[in-house]
């Protein structure tokens, strides 16, 4: 079977990273990564996870329904797949997204006027929208970051791609029902985030767990955007444990 796929919910692309990216448990159902790039309006966006709920699954060709992962913006489309097409998967993990409601938090003021308005942005301000840059796991998590995927905050596509990401979250917020859609899926949903995440604020993905019959949840305190690349160790194993654990022992938790 395929490794787990990770789907990137960063706006924009980096530089082929010169080493490969940590792998994902290998397990009996394969699984399917969810992209984050800048989201259509909740409509299309409806229409095209009906295409890739049929399509993805059946292009694995396996015997049971895939896993699907997401982070970011790609998280919050896993969320709205396990909303929808709950029946076409068999488990998720969301890595830093959210859920399509009013009563998601939206990212910082400082957020919003760096990207929204074109503000001046270092690269180390960038690099602790991901990290904690006020601890030492945070400061050591940059530093690789910014060397392995060759990190350029400077690049105006790049940049452009995010706010355009930023624009179609807040509509995502603002005209859809995903959280309310939860309250009745079956499907088993493992949520990671960082409490210091200022783009998809951890509240967030704590309304994901307040609605879900059966969620597991994972609140890193010193973690930020990418807290499941900073403590992906720990990560990694709770998705061993999650992926491979029987429907009965997951709802016990």
């Amino acid at each position: 079977p395929p490794d787990g796929a990770l789907g990137n919910g960063d706006g924009g692309s980096h530089a082929p990273a010169p080493t490969p990216p940590p792998r994902l448990p290998t397990t009996s159902t394969g699984a399917l990564s969810c992209l984050g790039r800048p989201t259509p309006h909740p409509a299309r966006l409806a229409t095209s996870l009906s295409t890739f709920a049929t399509a993805g699954p059946q292009a694995l060709d396996l015997a049971r329904p895939p896993h699907l992962f997401g982070w970011s913006m790609g998280g919050m489309i896993t969320l709205k797949a396990a909303a929808m097409f709950a029946d076409s998967f068999d488990r998720f993990a969301v890595f830093s997204g959210g859920p399509g409601s009013l009563r998601s938090q939206l990212p910082s003021l400082e957020i919003l006027e760096k990207f929204l308005l074109d503000d001046t942005m270092t690269e180390v301000y960038r690099l602790g929208t991901l990290f904690p840059l006020n601890t030492t796991s945070g400061v050591e998590a940059a530093c690789k970051y910014a060397e392995e995927m060759q990190y350029t905050p400077a690049d105006t596509i790049r940049k452009l791609a995010t706010r355009r990401q930023l624009e179609a979250l807040i509509e995502y917020y603002f005209s859809d029902t995903t959280l309310d859609a939860l309250a009745s899926t079956q499907q088993h949903i493992l949520v990671v985030g960082g409490l210091w995440d200022p783009v998809v604020p951890a509240i967030n993905q704590k309304l994901v767990g307040q609605v879900l019959p059966s969620a597991w949840m994972a609140i890193f305190e010193d973690g930020a955007h990418g807290a499941f690349m900073q403590h992906w160790d720990t990560v990694r194993e709770l998705l061993k444990v999650f992926l491979h654990r029987e429907e009965s022992e997951l709802l016990r938790g």
